[in-house]
């Protein structure tokens, strides 16, 4: 699989007077519920900083399903997502998912870089990179076939949304 790029170019018009959005909504599951899910929502702030959370979940059932307790399941599920931008990490659950939640104030854009999600400005040019393909991955989703490799991607769902500034 290739990478998901999206590419904004500021159009100067646009800096004069309106703020400029874009929201990437990517369904890669037909199904209603995924059994991971990763939700980002990000703004892109004129001083170059990013602020934001990204939240990564399993439903609750995938992890009790291993026989071992939820945080230990999560953590070795989380061995096979590519490293994620770092930020202040807080624990997330409720009725069906657990996770981890990562906030960023103020991060720098320039250090808004990971193995999973990029994104970076050249000059008036914006790039978001999503990688999604399984070799790249750790743990034991890159050993497996292509079959169960393209399973595992089909097990998730992802939401995304990036502001950028405008003036």
């Amino acid at each position: 699989m290739k990478a998901i790029t999206h590419t904004v170019g500021m159009n100067r018009r646009l800096i004069r007077g309106r703020t400029f959005r874009l929201a990437v909504c990517l369904a890669l599951v037909a199904a209603l519920t995924s059994c991971m899910q990763l939700n980002l929502g990000l703004t892109v702030n004129a001083d170059d900083t990013v602020d934001g959370q990204l939240l990564l979940t399993a439903q609750k059932s995938l992890l009790t399903s291993t026989n071992k307790p939820v945080p230990v399941a999560f953590a070795e599920l989380r061995q096979n997502i590519p490293a994620l931008p770092a930020g202040d990490e807080t624990g997330y659950e409720d009725g069906t998912f657990y996770g981890v939640q990562i906030a960023y104030r103020n991060k720098p854009l320039k250090e808004f870089s990971s193995e999973s999600v990029k994104l970076v400005r050249n000059d008036d040019l914006y790039r978001f990179n999503l990688s999604l393909d399984p070799k790249k991955y750790g743990g034991k989703v890159a050993e497996q076939n292509p079959q169960n490799q393209a399973a595992f991607m089909k097990l998730m769902s992802f939401e995304i949304s990036v502001t950028f500034p405008g003036r």
